[in-house]
C-alpha cells in the first residue's frame, strides 16, 4: 500500500459518515410527516401546524439531498486520488 493510500480511505470514510447523516434527515422528516399526520385535525393543532411541517420536512430532504452530493464528491475525490476517475480538485 502506498504511503497516499490511508488519504482516500480516510475521504471514503468521510463519504460513508455524510451519507450516514442524509439517511438520518430522511428519517426525521418522515416522522415529522407521521407526526403532522397524527396531530391534523386534533382539537390541540394549532393552525400552522400543516405548513411549518411541510417547510420542515422540504428542509430534511434538501438537506439529505445536499450531504448525498457532498458523500458523492468526496467518494469522486477519494477514487482521483487512487487514480480511478477523473482528476482529483
Amino acid at each position: 500500500m502506498s504511503p497516499a493510500a490511508p488519504e482516500p480511505a480516510r475521504i471514503a470514510l468521510l463519504a460513508g459518515g455524510v451519507r450516514a447523516d442524509a439517511q438520518v434527515m430522511k428519517r426525521q422528516a418522515l416522522r415529522l410527516r407521521d407526526a403532522a399526520a397524527t396531530l391534523r385535525g386534533g382539537p390541540l393543532a394549532p393552525d400552522w401546524l400543516d405548513e411549518t411541517i411541510k417547510d420542515l420536512i422540504d428542509r430534511c430532504m434538501t438537506a439529505a439531498a445536499d450531504l448525498e452530493a457532498a458523500a458523492d464528491r468526496l467518494d469522486d475525490h477519494a477514487g482521483a486520488l487512487l487514480g480511478v476517475g477523473g482528476p482529483a480538485e
